[in-house]
């Protein structure tokens, strides 16, 4: 599956798939952590859409603090389904 390119120009916010294709993640990672609470993201619902805003996966990603200093960060899922 190839994935299209996200452009976050005027974006406020993007879908759950595409903060993951940008984090290089799978989507199934996010919802995951999202579903024991462990999720670095604040998400929010629209409609019957969960979505990040844009600024808290530029923060999240700008973060220079290695994870050991209590920064949230997301991990690869090893839980398969």
């Amino acid at each position: 599956m190839q994935h299209t390119p996200v452009k976050l120009d005027c974006r406020l916010t993007l879908s759950i798939s595409e903060a993951a294709h940008l984090l290089g993640v799978k989507s199934k990672t996010i919802y995951n952590q999202l579903s024991v609470g462990s999720c670095p993201l604040p998400t929010f619902k629209f409609g019957g859409r969960r979505l990040i805003r844009v600024a808290d996966l530029v923060q999240l990603v700008g973060s220079d603090a290695p994870p050991e200093s209590g920064k949230p960060h997301i991990e690869k899922s090893s839980t398969r389904f």
